[in-house]
């Protein structure tokens, strides 16, 4: 299957930089994608391709603006991988990305595998999607959810569209328990407090 992993940066450097750090010798199919305000990846280029944002995006449009850049390259699947995931070392990814490959050849309904380390982590701190899946389901709803209960939202789509969705065992850190996007810079920190309340109420009215 064709694919590629995306990275995506949003401002704070030091911790995109500590994601990046075990990866240094498996950069071939690993693409960073800045949605800094500053564009500071360019420190990055001789290892990892960088593609930046036009425009910085929130949360919702910067996963469609992955999916689109994945259909545009013809990838089968894409991996994603959040910029405060920390893996234990190159091989866990190269692991993951092999377990997960294996696992969309051998169900064509398999739309979405995920990193478990049995620590309670999001869905979609270290994934593969499967392009032809997000296609179906519209990608991510990024009027309604663009900060909060995105990937919540998704997960009901996917499986109320019949799309399997897989766990893979992975020793995988979420550094600082997350939020690294929405508290890298005040303008983030005082929107974030408004839409997680607006984005709660519209998820409980469309999936109750």
């Amino acid at each position: 299957m064709k694919y590629k992993v995306y990275i995506p940066h949003t401002n704070n450097i030091k911790v995109t930089k500590l994601c990046l750090d075990n990866l240094t010798n498996n950069t071939k199919d690993i693409i960073v994608i800045d949605n800094s305000i500053e564009k500071d990846c360019q420190v990055f280029r001789d290892n990892f391709e960088v593609i930046e944002t036009p425009v910085q995006l929130h949360t919702a449009q910067t996963y469609n603006y992955i999916k689109n850049l994945s259909n545009q390259s013809k990838l089968d699947c894409f991996f994603f991988m959040h910029s405060d995931c920390i893996v234990e070392n190159k091989e866990t990814l190269n692991q993951f990305i092999q377990q997960a490959l294996a696992l969309l050849e051998k169900d064509s309904r398999t739309g979405w595998v995920h990193a478990d380390n049995k620590k309670d982590i999001p869905k979609d701190l270290l994934c593969c999607y499967r392009c032809g899946m997000l296609d179906e389901v519209e990608g991510w709803n990024a009027l309604k959810f663009p900060f909060y209960f995105l990937d919540l939202d998704l997960y009901n789509k996917v499986v109320k569209n019949k799309w399997s969705v897989l766990s893979v065992e992975a020793n995988v850190e979420h550094l600082f328990e997350g939020s690294v996007t929405v508290k890298s810079d005040m303008e983030r920190s005082i929107i974030n407090a408004y839409y997680y309340a607006v984005s709660k109420t519209i998820f409980d009215i469309d999936w109750r």
